[in-house]
């Protein structure tokens, strides 16, 4: 599933913090043009697929590992 983030922030700091959070997901991260006022805006297109695509691969290879004889680790 796809989603679409508004996120306000005051420094960059706090945007690459946000995105480091969300990162598997990340798609693109868009910023407006003109950015007035105290706080900015970015629009993140985020997906939920990635992430339960990044906990299938982990996860098959715990199963690879645990099918490992104890005297081959």
């Amino acid at each position: 599933m796809s989603v679409r983030i508004k996120a306000s922030y005051t420094d960059e700091a706090e945007l690459a913090r946000l995105q480091e959070r969300l990162a598997p997901g990340v798609e693109r991260c868009r910023l407006p043009r003109e950015q007035k006022g105290r706080y900015k805006r970015a629009y993140i297109d985020w997906d939920s697929d990635a992430i339960n695509q990044g906990q299938d691969e982990h996860r098959a290879k715990q199963e690879r590992a645990t099918d490992q004889p104890q005297n081959e680790r």
